[in-house]
C-alpha cells in the first residue's frame, strides 16, 4: 500500500495584542486531541494519484504580548479538505493518524523549546521565535518522510506496529507539553 503524505504550514503570528479568534482555517481542521481519532468522514479531498491516503496537516502558532511578555499558543490541525482516502481500510486509517499523531508530537516539542528559551517582545524575539518555528517545522517534515519510508507507507506491518508504539511512547514522553491551546512564555 502506498500513499504520499504532505506538510503544509501555516504560521500565525500575531502582534501587539491583536489576535484572531476563529480564523477560516480552523474551520477546515480538526486540532489534534487525546480523545479523537481521525475517521474516514475527516477526508473531504477527493482522491488522486496511486496512494491509498493523503494526510495534510501543520502547525498553527499565534504570539501576543501580554504584560510585558510574549505568549505563545501552538496548535497540530488535520486540514480535511486537503487530506483523502481512497479505501476503507482501518489499518490505512490507522497509519494516516500516525501522521497526525507526529504533527501533534513536533507541536508539543515547540512548546518545549519555547518555553526553555525567554523572548523579548521585540523585532529580535519574534526573528527568534520564527526561527525556531522553522527549526523544529523542518525536523516534522524529516520525522513524516521518515515514518512513510521505514513503513513503506504501512505496508511493512511490523515496522508500522514499532512506529505506533514509538509514537505513543514519543506523546507520553511530552506529555507536560501537551494541549492543542496551551500557551507559553516567560514569566
Amino acid at each position: 500500500m502506498r500513499k504520499k503524505n504532505l506538510i503544509c504550514i501555516f504560521t500565525l503570528l500575531t502582534f501587539g495584542g491583536y489576535s484572531q479568534k476563529n480564523p477560516p482555517l480552523l474551520k477546515d481542521t480538526v486540532l489534534w486531541s487525546a480523545d479523537y481519532r481521525l475517521t474516514k468522514e475527516d477526508f473531504k479531498a477527493k482522491p488522486h494519484g496511486s496512494y491509498y491516503g493523503l494526510t495534510e496537516s501543520a502547525l498553527l502558532m499565534s504570539s501576543r504580548e501580554d504584560k510585558g511578555m510574549i505568549k505563545f499558543v501552538v496548535k497540530a490541525v488535520f486540514i480535511r479538505s486537503r487530506s483523502w482516502l481512497k479505501t476503507d481500510s482501518e489499518h490505512i486509517l490507522k497509519h494516516e493518524q500516525g501522521h497526525f499523531d507526529i504533527c501533534e508530537i513536533y507541536a508539543r516539542k515547540l512548546r518545549q523549546r519555547i518555553a526553555s528559551k525567554k523572548f523579548q517582545p521585540s523585532k529580535r524575539g519574534f526573528a527568534e521565535i520564527s526561527a525556531l518555528y522553522k527549526e523544529v517545522n523542518n525536523e516534522l517534515q524529516k520525522e513524516q518522510d521518515r515514518y512513510d519510508r521505514e513503513t513503506e507507507h504501512s505496508v511493512k506491518t511490523e515496522k508500522q506496529e514499532f512506529w505506533n508504539k514509538k509514537i505513543e511512547g514519543d506523546l507520553e514522553g511530552l506529555k507536560d507539553f501537551s494541549g492543542s491551546e496551551q500557551e507559553v512564555g516567560n514569566k
